[in-house]
């Protein structure tokens, strides 16, 4: 007998489906969120995992994206002039490494399942 999927293995599945042409509309969505059209949906591997590109116009002021980090994997220290992010787990634990607004010192923070980080 095959055990549950875990939430983190129903997501990638979704997001394979989309990689594979698979129009799936992801059950796990946040309120409010929905995708009406998938034609414009990017799957774009990393050395770390995969992102999802839900919206990514260049002359929007927003993207969308699902990001999906393999375990004990690390993404590059990134920075943006002009550029917000927000970020929510969906599933799993986050270590993420920032640099607050006018300080040199990197600081470090454990996020879980559910937080939202601005």
């Amino acid at each position: 007998m095959n055990p549950r999927p875990t939430k983190v293995e129903k997501i990638v599945s979704h997001c394979k489906s989309l990689r594979d042409k698979k129009v799936v509309i992801p059950s796990n969505l946040p309120e409010g969120i929905s995708i009406q059209d998938f034609s414009q949906v990017r799957w774009v591997p990393k050395p770390w995992g995969f992102e999802i590109w839900l919206v990514a116009e260049k002359n929007l002021p927003y993207a969308l994206k699902m990001i999906y980090v393999q375990q004990g994997t690390k993404m590059s220290l990134q920075y943006h002039r002009t550029k917000e992010e927000h970020h929510v787990v969906l599933a799993g634990t986050l270590k993420l490494h920032y640099q607050p607004a006018g300080q040199e010192k990197v600081t470090a923070a454990i996020f879980t399942e559910g937080s939202i980080i601005q």
